[in-house]
């Protein structure tokens, strides 16, 4: 079956932002509560709606739940240090992805760009690159535009809805963090594709899913070999080949090819 959308996460899978948004949400989370953030739980809640990664590590930190005006207090510093962040960085695109993206809309293929960010934010990042919804992708979805983010499938649906896509099954979903991943498989898509430019290593993502690769050999007929920072359970494909136009073909080293048949809920951060 050929791919109608590919949905795309944007910080770490698309546009390269040197992982600030991390570093930032773990020293708003830190100076809040007075404690260190283990690397574990900061990565329980990457690819997440930022609000609801604080209100996770916040809770998580301190034993019990934070309340709202706390929360909304918290976020407003943490955006606050985000735009300053941003004002100042070196942003742009990951090698490849700029005519990737180009040649799967050539080939009549809708992209959507989605993120945990708020609107603003990813406008920002966009602005930041050079591109433009409409000209240079065809939707972005972010955290505001739906009722909960990542592993749930919101943003996936959301691409769909504004691309008129409605077969999930010709969807491919990409991300650099299992909830990216976990957001795909719960969407149900065709097709779903770990990347390694971002937050997670070939070894988290590929511990997301309950079954890895069983469509590999079939749904990406141009894959390399395997680089030995990839495990046995993953595959290393072209992120972007559908069954009749083999499409994006990136390097390996720019992704593992972690492909996840949609089977299975994937359990939410916290």
């Amino acid at each position: 079956m050929s791919i109608s959308l590919v949905s795309l996460d944007m910080a770490g899978t698309t546009v390269d932002e040197g992982g600030l948004v991390y570093d930032v949400l773990q020293a708003t989370v830190e100076e809040a509560t007075g404690s260190p953030a283990p690397a574990d739980l900061l990565a329980r809640w990457t690819g997440t709606d930022k609000r609801e990664a604080l209100v996770g590590l916040v809770g998580a930190l301190e034993g019990e739940d934070a309340d709202a005006a706390r929360i909304d207090e918290l976020y407003a510093e943490f955006s606050r240090r985000l735009d300053d962040a941003y004002a100042t960085a070196s942003v742009g695109v990951f090698p490849g992805v700029r005519s990737a993206i180009e040649r799967l809309r050539a080939a009549g293929i809708k992209v959507g760009l989605q993120t945990g960010y708020r609107r603003e934010v990813a406008l920002h990042l966009l602005d930041a690159v050079g591109w433009q919804v409409g000209r240079d992708v065809d939707a972005l979805a972010t955290s505001e535009d739906v009722p909960a983010s990542r592993p749930a499938p919101f943003l996936v649906f959301r691409n769909m809805v504004d691309t008129g896509v409605a077969d999930v099954r010709r969807v491919l979903v990409a991300g650099d963090t299992p909830n990216d991943l976990g957001a795909g498989v719960n969407a149900g898509a065709g097709f779903v594709v770990g990347v390694l430019t971002g937050a997670s290593d070939a070894a988290t993502l590929g511990a997301t899913g309950t079954r890895t690769c069983s469509r590999a050999s079939r749904s990406f007929p141009r894959s390399w070999p395997r680089p030995a920072h990839c495990p046995p359970r993953t595959a290393v494909a072209s992120i972007g080949v559908s069954a009749d136009t083999r499409i994006l073909g990136l390097p390996p080293e720019y992704l593992c090819g972690v492909v996840f048949d949609p089977v299975g809920p994937v359990a939410p951060a916290g």
